[in-house]
C-alpha cells in the first residue's frame, strides 16, 4: 500500500511538472502573440496618423480649390457684365448709324 501511494505521488508530481511545462510553453506563446499584437497595433496607429495627415492635406487642397472656383465665378460675372455693356454699346452704335444714315 505504501509503495502504491509513493508511485501515485510520483505520477501525480510528473503530471504536475508536465502541466507546468505546457503552461510555460503556453505562456511563452501568449507572450509572443502579445508582442506581435503590440507591433500590429503600433502599425495601425502609424497608418491612422498617416491617413489623418492625408485627410488634412486633402481638406486644405479642397478649400484652395473652392477659393479658386469662387474667384473664377467672380471673374466670369465681371466678364459677363462687360459683355453686356459691350453689346449695349454695339446696339447703341448701330442705332446711331441707322439714325445718321449714309454719309
Amino acid at each position: 500500500l505504501y509503495i502504491g501511494s509513493y508511485f501515485d505521488v510520483v505520477i501525480h508530481c510528473a503530471m504536475v511538472v508536465e502541466e507546468a511545462i505546457m503552461l510555460n510553453g503556453t505562456s511563452k506563446m501568449l507572450q509572443s502573440e502579445e508582442s506581435v499584437l503590440k507591433e500590429l497595433l503600433k502599425l495601425l496607429l502609424e497608418k491612422t496618423q498617416n491617413l489623418e495627415q492625408i485627410q488634412a492635406t486633402y481638406e486644405k487642397d479642397l478649400e484652395i480649390l473652392r477659393t479658386r472656383v469662387r474667384e473664377q465665378e467672380s471673374q466670369i460675372s465681371v466678364l459677363s457684365t462687360d459683355v453686356k455693356i459691350l453689346q449695349s454699346r454695339d446696339e447703341t452704335s448701330e442705332i446711331r448709324t441707322r439714325e445718321e444714315g449714309p454719309r
